[in-house]
């Protein structure tokens, strides 16, 4: 089977999900053929990396207007492909030619389901919703399967009109490195902290919340800075008794030592410590995806949310891994989270559908034979 997966990097999570669709995909069956493709490159060949860098300074310095924005264009959202950005699609497709595309970022779903329409081509589309919160964007009638994060985003999708037999609960696809079981205990029996998501600047207040725990007794911190080597460096320099680490393909060694990971609330990120039962600490999340992804942290009792920048978050943060009864149940209701979504249901979703349209076809085929039988006696 050739599969397209259609995704952007308008922040590593949708990237990050199609490569773990990928990787699940060719562990059930290595015969298929999967390439994953930016969608941004495809439409913007040239201008892709200046596309790229606006959208990261203006989610770090402008949240409140991408907001705004955001909010406004998915109310009045009306999918309008140029005639040439709709040839790209279709030589796209022309050139690999898939039995099935899946979408891991919103636009790319509309992009195709647009793509359907113009060109009266029902390919199967399938589309992963990479938040846990829904925003109307997600939503595009050429879509065959909506594969959701947990029940409330179903809920959400209902709530919307989709029907229920095109949602399947799935989880947010993570790498098959963060779903094994592995546990490290330490000798030295200080809290591990794991602090990530400040490679662009997405947790604020950074520096007052290490001046603080930095003088903890009994707590070792560990802090992610992605490709950021400015922080790295800084970090590094301020506070020699923390463990730094830039860029890494291993953040799931990381997650498994840690009794605690602050972050920001990616989907993505999200489902990765609950595969790996890492508890959550949020600060102030400001992305109105991410506010709905915290929400839902709180909510399921799997993390706690800074909700005020005034809070004294580095007692909040010291109150909380010191709280073992707290940390466990936290650790448990991820477990349950976790057994919910434990079976990929992607191939068999689309075994089934084909197997369906086959049915339809035999059915056609034999109506037609038998409504003209008359012709042959």
């Amino acid at each position: 089977m050739k599969i397209l997966i259609l995704t952007s990097h308008f922040g590593m999570g949708h990237y990050c999900a199609a490569e773990a669709i990928k990787e699940e995909l060719l562990e059930s069956n290595t015969d298929d053929i999967i390439e994953i493709v930016d969608i941004v490159k495809v439409l913007f060949p040239i201008m892709h990396k200046l596309v790229y860098r606006f959208f990261t300074l203006f989610i770090c310095r402008f949240s409140c207007v991408y907001n705004f924005i955001n909010s406004f264009a998915m109310k009045h959202e009306k999918t309008c492909l140029k005639r040439r950005n709709l040839n790209k699609i279709n030589s796209l497709i022309e050139k690999y030619n898939p039995d099935l595309i899946i979408s891991t970022w919103s636009a790319c779903s509309r992009f195709i389901s647009t793509y359907k329409q113009e060109y009266e081509d029902d390919i199967q589309l399938y589309t992963y919703i990479t938040d846990i919160t829904v925003h109307d964007g997600w939503i595009a009638n050429g879509t065959n399967m909506y594969f959701v994060a947990a029940r409330s985003t179903m809920e959400l999708l209902l709530s919307k009109g989709v029907d229920a037999e095109k949602i399947i609960i799935n989880g947010i696809p993570v790498r098959k490195y963060f779903k094994k079981e592995m546990k490290v205990q330490y000798i030295d029996n200080k809290k591990k902290i794991l602090i990530m998501g400040g490679g662009l600047g997405l947790i604020r207040n950074l520096d007052n919340i290490l001046d603080q725990l930095y003088e903890s007794r009994g707590v070792h911190i560990t802090i992610i800075t992605g490709k950021n080597k400015k922080l790295l460096k800084k970090i590094k320099k301020d506070y020699p008794k923390i463990d730094v680490v830039g860029y890494t393909d291993q953040v799931y060694k990381y997650m498994e030592r840690s009794d605690l990971l602050i972050t920001k609330p990616g989907g993505i990120s999200t489902f990765e410590a609950i595969y790996t039962t890492t508890p959550l600490y949020i600060i102030k999340p400001f992305l109105s995806q991410e506010i709905g992804n915290a929400e839902f942290i709180e909510r399921m009792l799997i993390g706690k949310i800074a909700w005020e920048d005034n809070s004294n978050i580095s007692e909040d943060i010291i109150s909380l891994i010191s709280n073992e009864r707290l940390l466990e149940e936290m650790k448990y209701n991820m477990q349950l989270l976790k057994n919910e979504v434990s079976e990929s249901k992607l191939k068999k979703v689309y075994e089934r559908n084909m197997k369906k349209d086959v049915d339809n076809c035999n059915n056609i085929i034999f109506n037609s034979i038998w409504n003209n039988s008359y012709i042959i006696l």
